[in-house]
């Protein structure tokens, strides 16, 4: 999938449009994830190994700017994505639970 993607992303030229160029970056990432579930397999095992082929080779196929983009992009959504699961794990600590006896 990954050399597929590589292939797609040195014959396409995005590279004066830079936010459709990591927004295509990232769908190529979550493509494999609707997939997997689609085929009923393990969507976090598709997009793990998608990250790890885009990365090493679609990553080398982008703009700096792109790159600077991309990395900026996956940081904000893993900082969102941990002060969630984060933020759920503490309230469901300290809520109020009510036991019938």
């Amino acid at each position: 999938v990954g050399i597929l993607f590589a292939f797609v992303f040195k014959h396409l030229h995005f590279h004066e449009q830079t936010m459709i160029e990591v927004c295509s970056y990232t769908l190529l990432i979550y493509i494999p994830y609707l997939i997997a579930e689609a085929l009923e397999m393990s969507g976090i095992v598709a997009t793990l190994f998608a990250g790890i082929s885009v990365k090493h080779y679609v990553a080398s196929n982008l703009t700096v700017e792109s790159q600077q983009k991309a990395k900026f992009l996956v940081r904000m959504m893993a900082y969102v994505t941990e002060t969630t699961v984060f933020l759920n794990l503490g309230l469901s600590v300290f809520a109020l639970h009510y036991w019938s006896c």
